[in-house]
């Protein structure tokens, strides 16, 4: 399952790249696909105060800034062509700071972090820390390579860095042990600095094992500034680092026993490291800390069941005693103050502020990735469900913030009325709502709540008829209303996992692979309901092909004609009938993988995905005026090598089309999503203008305002986005930024 993500995410930053520009068919351009919103990832992993006012914050969507203490924001720099930072350190001097994240990324900034500049690290090493030594001078240090998760061999790659000149260079440190180093801590002086990491103690086979039996722990410490080191052993990994004298400090550890869960600790030295002593420990999820002195300390923690929430406590005794000062629903993991008073607490959930270090409010944060769910009524009319539920009139190119609640579907029956769906995680996030709008949106009332396991969809054909669809196994639920979702009752599909199609009040399409256990191919069952999902009828299988498992978009427009597409062996079958079922016709689209499938009538249908040869894909739109018979290309981005991802497409009109799309960033996050719209020409296939990276500025500053005004922002995000905002993140996240990125050796 991680190498199955891990090529997604990989191919979805290739669709980054082949749709990168925005322009507008209003502004009279090129048809082609259409960047319209972009929306980076909220998910924040470290936050430094750079100045008493001045705050720069980092995770997998960018550098997000600002200047009134953690009131107000604005993304500083995007993540778009990697997964995201992982941590961040500011100079004394409140100007110099800098960012790193995998494979060697390291961004500088010498503007108190308004802008950020890529610098050269000469390695392609995951870098998990960096800490300021004063000046110019800053350390980093990481190991292992890329997003795998897989065990490795020992030893991984490795590095420490270091940096004398604001980081134009960097030099790469020796340092007996060969340490892979995950948390750094240096005081401002640059001449004390520790550094935690591990190592391999034993592997399994010395030539050629599966990877490491069992690691060491440990301690460095250096006096001089990083020219001489002194190793002590310690017994777990530390996860952070925060000193705040030569002898002070504090640490969060993760301490782990064979068949128990891991704890993680919080821990305490008045020696420079040498012993340590446990002040305080929880087995819920992962620990952030903020040192404020030799025996204050603040630390951020998460309670965990299906769903996570946090808590912020505080010592002024060394942790002999502790007070609550915070809470949370969502997970906040990053806390950062300057002095007691100003502080912020960020993570997944709407960031926090606070000017007295006691009572918190919530942060104007500029918009970021929601769940995905998107819909559009016409080729003018959308809603979006970023971190805050958003609406556009303009066919993407503005947006507005409507509601503060991130539904995980959405269908409208027009400007005003539509429908949405919620999913509430305490204490699971088996609990679904049901909401109803008739003002575009902007208030929503709740008609029914139950109780499911998949993420379900929501669907009507006109202001009375709908269903509440989860029909993948083990739910297989159909629920349906007659009377605009008043009253809603259960109903089933005929099998587990069918593709569904939603006509009018009466008649229902549901499409099912038929697949024996162990086979690579098999038929796709086909049944018509004609009573609004009462009873199914069985009709003629659609034929077995080639290396085809299941069916894909499906499309229907009355009781006879109806379309279902099937990705198989390098190319896309759409299989027709005009005869309600009784037989089926194939329209053969070679080296298609399709997304998206529409008919407006017996014969004008379209088709959206990629068209793939050997060695490239490109983004391309098909067009048929026979029913589906034959289908014309129209290419719709520029070709480049890799994977196509699974793109979500939504046709409005015969040359207009909206595309959701998410990158991903790391092994459990979304860097980014963004919405596109295309825009085509009559049956004429044009090719679109080259694309251009654009950095769109989705952000808020310190006055307040939303920035999505009437920038032409951008982007899409594909149906892996819901698994960002689903509930239930589980304790393989819980250990933040860090192990995603590298790893347990």
């Amino acid at each position: 399952m991680r190498r199955v993500v891990v090529i997604v995410l990989a191919a979805a930053v290739l669709f980054l790249a082949l749709s990168g520009g925005a322009s507008a068919d209003q502004a009279g351009q090129e048809p082609g696909w259409q960047t319209r919103l972009t929306l980076p990832s909220g998910e924040i992993y470290d936050a430094v105060f750079a100045s008493p006012d001045v705050v720069w914050a980092t995770g997998f969507g960018g550098i997000f800034r600002s200047a009134d203490g953690g009131r107000g924001w604005s993304l500083a720099e995007t993540a778009e062509d990697f997964g995201g930072y992982s941590s961040l350190a500011a100079a004394p001097d409140g100007m110099h700071g800098w960012a790193v994240g995998p494979n060697g990324v390291v961004f500088g900034t010498a503007d108190g972090g308004m802008t950020w500049r890529r610098q050269t690290s000469g390695t392609q090493v995951n870098l998990l820390a960096v800490a300021s030594l004063g000046g110019d001078r800053a350390i980093a240090a990481g190991f292992r390579a890329g997003f795998s998760d897989v065990v490795m061999l020992d030893p991984s790659p490795r590095v420490i860095l270091r940096t004398d000149d604001a980081g134009a260079s960097w030099r790469e440190l020796r340092i007996a042990g060969d340490y892979a180093i995950g948390a750094i801590s240096a005081l401002a002086d640059g001449a004390r600095i520790w550094m935690a990491g591990q190592r391999c103690a034993s592997v399994t086979n010395p030539h050629g094992g599966v990877g490491c039996q069992a690691l060491e722990y440990a301690l460095l410490r250096s006096d001089d500034g990083g020219a001489s080191w002194q190793t002590t052993p310690v017994p777990s990994l530390i996860d952070r680092l925060a000193f705040t004298g030569a002898n002070t400090g504090w640490a969060a550890a993760t301490s782990c026993s064979s068949g128990n869960p891991c704890d993680e600790q919080v821990l305490r030295t008045t020696d420079g490291g040498s012993t340590w002593k446990t002040v305080r420990t929880t087995r819920d999820g992962a620990v952030a800390l903020q040192a404020l002195g030799a025996s204050d300390l603040l630390v951020s923690d998460e309670v965990c069941g299906n769903s996570c929430a946090s808590r912020l406590f505080e010592t002024s005794d060394g942790g002999e005693t502790w007070r609550q000062i915070g809470a949370s629903d969502g997970v906040l993991r990053t806390v950062a103050f300057a002095g007691r008073q100003r502080g912020v607490w960020l993570g997944t959930a709407t960031p926090q502020w606070t000017a007295d270090g006691t009572t918190w409010g919530l942060a104007n944060f500029p918009m970021t990735v929601g769940s995905g769910a998107f819909d559009f009524v016409d080729a003018s009319r959308g809603w979006l469900a970023a971190s805050r539920l958003l609406r556009s009139e303009d066919a993407g190119l503005t947006w507005t913030p409507i509601s503060d609640f991130v539904p995980v579907s959405l269908d409208f029956i027009s400007a005003s009325e539509g429908w949405a769906v919620t999913r509430a995680c305490q204490p699971d996030c088996s609990n679904i709502t049901v909401l109803h709008s008739t003002d575009g949106g902007v208030t929503w009332s709740r008609q029914f709540d139950t109780q499911l396991g998949d993420v379900p969809t929501v669907h009507f054909v006109d202001s009375r008829n709908g269903w509440l669809a989860s029909p993948a196994a083990p739910d297989n639920a159909l629920f349906r209303t007659s009377d605009g979702g008043a009253t809603w009752r259960q109903q089933r599909p005929p099998e587990p996992d069918a593709q569904l199609a939603f006509v009018d009040a009466r008649t229902l399409w549901a499409f099912a692979a038929a697949c024996p256990p162990g086979a690579s191919t098999c038929p796709a069952r086909t049944y018509r309901s004609a009573d609004g999902g009462d009873t199914w009828l069985r009709l003629a299988d659609i034929p077995p092909s080639d290396s085809c498992i299941r069916s894909n978009p499906v499309a229907a427009i009355d009781a006879l004609r109806a379309w279902v597409s099937r990705n198989c062996s390098g190319a896309a079958t759409v299989w027709r009938t005009s005869d309600g079922g009784r037989t089926w016709r194939a329209g053969r689209i070679p080296g298609a993988a399709l997304f998206g499938l529409r008919f407006f009538d017996g014969q004008t249908g379209r088709a959206g995905g990629y068209q793939c040869s050997a060695s490239q894909c490109t983004p391309t739109i098909w067009r048929s005026a026979d029913g589906g018979a034959t289908w014309l290309a129209q290419p719709a981005g520029a070709a480049s090598e890799g994977y196509p991802p699974d793109v979500s497409i939504l046709f409005v009109a015969p040359e207009r089309a909206f595309a959701l799309v998410g990158t991903g960033g790391g092994l459990f996050a979304v860097v980014q999503q963004r919405l596109l719209a295309f825009v085509g020409v009559g049956g004429v296939a044009v090719a679109p203008p080259a694309p251009r990276r654009t950095l769109p500025d989705t952000g808020s500053g310190s006055a307040g305002g939303s920035g999505l005004g009437r920038l032409p922002l951008a982007v899409a995000a594909g149906a892996a986005t819901l698994g960002l905002l689903a509930c239930g993140v589980g304790a393989r996240r819980r250990r933040g930024r860090r192990r995603a990125v590298a790893g347990r050796e």
